[in-house]
């Protein structure tokens, strides 16, 4: 990792001088090429936040927690919901077009890990949020460990996701062509490195 560390660093050190710097949007994907990840902790609440207008039916034990994703000026607010039952497997929701609407989402991928005496879960799911006049789709992966684990108390009641999109392309120093990656680390969306984090 800290040799990825440096190499951002020296990208960033070396972009000024770039002749050209091109770099697309990627939804997904981004997670492995970096090969690292800064998980973003966001704690659940089992009381329905007042923008949410509709949940799926059946939930026996609902969990929700509340991100805020998109541009600093105007983040949106996104809805994650765990169902966070004893008596079955649990679930997950993600409020995909951040409307308040839990109903009307895809499905996301929620899948459990067992050891000998705690239960992992993990999965994906992807926010469309509007960029001004653009729209730009943000993978998350997110993962929870066994509330009852009594290793990790302090995680009980905590969902926790990092980024998996981010910027992708070229720049160009002099005549060579360098492949680059641009990577949200704060998992909030926005570049600009808002409230004091490092964004690398």
């Amino acid at each position: 990792m800290k040799t990825k560390v440096l190499l951002l660093i020296a990208f960033a050190a070396t972009a000024a001088l770039a002749e050209d710097i091109t770099l697309k949007w990627v939804p997904s994907g981004i997670s492995p090429k970096t090969g690292y990840y800064k998980p973003v902790r966001a704690e659940l609440s089992k009381d329905k936040p007042a923008f949410v207008t509709r949940v799926p039916e059946g939930v026996a034990s609902p969990a929700f927690a509340t991100l805020l994703l998109g541009p600093k000026d105007k983040p949106a607010t996104v809805t994650l919901l765990i169902d966070d039952r004893d008596d079955g497997p649990s679930k997950l929701w993600l409020d995909s077009n951040a409307n308040g609407d839990l109903t009307d989402d895809p499905p996301t991928n929620w899948s459990s890990r067992k050891s000998a005496s705690t239960t992992t879960w993990s999965g994906a799911g992807q926010v469309t949020i509007d960029y001004g006049a653009e729209k730009r789709t943000l993978g998350l992966n997110i993962y929870r460990f066994d509330k009852n684990d009594p290793n990790r108390k302090s995680l009980a009641s905590t969902v926790l996701y990092y980024r998996d999109y981010g910027l992708s392309g070229d720049v160009m120093i002099g005549d060579k062509s360098f492949k680059a990656l641009l990577s949200d680390d704060t998992s909030r969306g926005d570049f600009t490195g808002n409230d004091g984090d490092a964004v690398a």
